[in-house]
């Protein structure tokens, strides 16, 4: 098979130059090219494929990415090799990729993404992508970097460590900030690749759930709305833009369901764009036909604005009502109206969601004895590892039922003082019940393993072991 180099355009000595890239062994290192034996840093750059064929070299654009760089070299080497055959087969079309970047800002892929957003993203999205991105640009402009050209692994393990450092973000929160940022330079043509070992473990935490404790005084100091609103979150694990667009034709009071169905009027798609029916409780439907009872009859939504649109404000409302019942953990602290503030005198306390009642009501379930399946179904997940979160750690009775008869305890519970009282042992037998045992009388029962003569007893000089547990004798031959 002839030889086919892959060389990357980057810019070295003040110039833009096609350089091979450099390899470990026998695998690419592509965030790295040679130039005079020395490995350089390659920033961004298309990659191009070199070879020769009748005499004369050959260079093709070939991609962006390894990963297409990978493929056009397993296609071209099939090519050359069929035309030394003889047999006649054309090039594949030159690649025209997102390069050159060159000269590309990253504030100009921050405009271009704020002007032209991805359709499929929804507006919640597109807010916190632009967002990410802006935060991305402002750290990036403070380190001296401008361009993508100027983009590699190193920068965006650099932004990590500066949200969880500086910013004092949780790990799993500054990891996926760092993954939104690398896919969107990534799509605006910078080529960063990213090692296995560069995103840390994140730890996986168990979904929080209210307690009756919690819930009781909440609910105490509702309204009717607010009653009906919070009980439908937590007796039907819906999200919140599920109930903040669930219509009168969702609920069906006759037998018992509730339906998430898309909105094309409302621009409301169910997240995982499919359509679901559950089945709520009789307490439900009543509170909910009681609701729809006092509603306008205009109205669509069941629980609108009063002007009759998606009420955008159900979390700012659950936090003011648990500040008022005097239910926020005091801990919490945060900017409120633009000035520092506690959750002791600001409704910013971080223990009221409207996600925690979904987590409330799917741990119930299963705590119930619902399959996991059915579980998944409820709560519109598309991939059932989402719906094992909530099995994680699952308190269950029969691990209770054991720790609390005090078998573990009686294996592991040391006490000060006379070692030989230290562990309770197991209770004294009669010498009657010894012999029947096994035991002679006056002697302690042989230990597994050894024999009269002791631990070190051989047969040929090798040691006598039981495997089964049992005390073996064994004779030498005559």
């Amino acid at each position: 098979m002839k030889a086919i180099r892959v060389l990357r355009k980057v810019k070295a000595d003040e110039q833009w130059q096609l350089l091979p890239v450099a390899k470990t062994g026998e695998r690419f290192d592509w965030n790295y090219v040679m130039l005079r034996g020395e490995r350089l840093p390659a920033g961004a750059g298309a990659f191009y494929l070199e070879y020769r064929e009748g005499g004369r070299k050959v260079r093709r654009l070939v991609g962006a990415t390894p990963r297409e760089v990978q493929a056009a070299m397993t296609s071209q080497a099939q090519v050359l090799e069929l035309r030394d055959r003889g047999v006649e087969v054309e090039d594949a079309p030159e690649i025209h990729t997102r390069r050159p970047v060159e000269g590309k800002s990253i504030a100009e892929v921050v405009r271009s993404f704020e002007a032209h957003p991805p359709a499929k993203l929804r507006p919640k999205s597109i807010a916190k992508y632009n967002f990410d991105l802006e935060q991305f640009e402002a750290w990036a402009r403070r380190q001296g970097i401008t361009h993508l050209c100027q983009l590699n692994r190193e920068t965006i393990c650099s932004f990590l460590s500066y949200l969880v450092r500086e910013e004092d973000l949780a790990m799993k929160s500054a990891v996926n900030k760092s993954v939104i940022v690398l896919k969107l330079v990534r799509d605006a043509g910078a080529t960063i690749v990213m090692k296995k070992g560069d995103w840390p473990r994140v730890t996986s935490m168990r979904p929080e759930i209210y307690t009756p404790q919690q819930l009781a005084p909440l609910f105490a100091g509702t309204n009717r709305t607010e009653f009906a609103l919070y009980q439908t979150f937590l007796m039907t694990g819906f999200r919140d833009q599920e109930i903040g667009y669930a219509a009168r034709s969702d609920f069906n009071a006759a037998d018992g369901l509730m339906s998430v169905t898309k909105k094309p009027g409302c621009s409301f798609d169910p997240k995982t764009y499919r359509e679901r029916t559950v089945e709520i409780p009789p307490e439900l439907v009543t509170i909910l036909k009681d609701h729809v009872a006092r509603m306008e009859e205009d109205q669509e939504l069941l629980f609108p604005t009063s002007g009759g649109k998606r009420d955008k404000h159900m979390l700012r409302k659950l936090k003011r009502l648990a500040l008022r019942q005097g239910l926020n953990c005091g801990k919490c602290e945060s900017m409120h109206e633009g000035k520092p503030a506690s959750c002791r005198t600001a409704p910013i306390c971080r223990r009221w969601t409207l996600h925690k009642f979904r987590h409330t009501y799917a741990t119930t379930l299963l705590r119930d004895g619902w399959d996991v399946v059915t579980v998944q179904h409820m709560l519109g997940h598309s991939k059932l590892e989402s719906t094992l979160v909530y099995v994680q750690g699952l308190p269950s009775e029969e691990r209770r039922r054991k720790m609390a008869s005090g078998t573990l305890l009686r294996k592991l519970l040391f006490r000060r003082g006379n070692p030989a009282r230290a562990i309770p042992g197991p209770p004294a037998r009669d010498q009657a019940s010894a012999r029947a045992a096994g035991s002679p009388r006056g002697r302690r029962p042989l230990r597994p393993g050894t024999d009269r003569r002791g631990p070190a007893a051989s047969w040929r000089g090798r040691p006598l072991r039981a495997r089964y547990g049992t005390a073996l004798r064994v004779r030498p031959r005559s």
